[in-house]
């Protein structure tokens, strides 16, 4: 037994009846600090014509990445890093972002590697003091043992 093909009308109706679903969706996330973008649907005019018509998804959303450069050390990778544990960021810094970052990414001051810490490693994360090196201070600061980072060639090509 063949299946039905739905007519054009079918689809565009329910194409046109998904995005009451996909506006919910997006104002739940914008609420929730995020960048959200709606990807654009094409209707199609001719059933053949559908594969050409595949989406992409629905809603394109936009994730934080912090950046920190270690302005003193060079490090290739996890057995020349120069600690037992990556800095993630202050306490006080992670506690207040929202939406979290994706990862932190930790470059060396030579611009050739970077640890990357990604927030699911957060239940592996301890609290320890840093001390700023360019004024001195010390705050508290959330710390990843080096085995849950990952470390990138920065200059590896793409």
């Amino acid at each position: 037994m063949t299946a039905r093909v739905r007519t054009r009308e079918e689809f565009i109706k329910a194409l046109r009846d998904s995005h009451g679903a996909v506006a919910v969706v997006a104002e739940y996330l914008r609420k929730k600090a995020y960048q959200v973008t709606l990807m654009p649907n094409e209707e199609r005019e001719d059933y053949k014509d559908r594969m050409k018509f595949v989406d992409n998804g629905d809603l394109l959303l936009g994730m934080p990445v912090e950046v920190k450069q270690d302005c003193k050390n060079a490090f290739s990778g996890p057995d020349d890093y120069p600690f037992p544990a990556v800095i993630v960021m202050s306490k006080h810094a992670w506690d207040n972002k929202k939406p979290k970052p994706l990862f932190v990414a930790r470059v060396d001051k030579d611009l050739k590697c970077a640890v990357i810490t990604r927030k699911e490693t957060s239940r592996h994360w301890v609290v320890g003091p840093i001390t700023d090196g360019r004024d001195g201070q010390t705050q508290q600061a959330y710390l990843c043992p080096i085995e849950h980072c990952k470390f990138i060639n920065l200059k590896e090509p793409a």
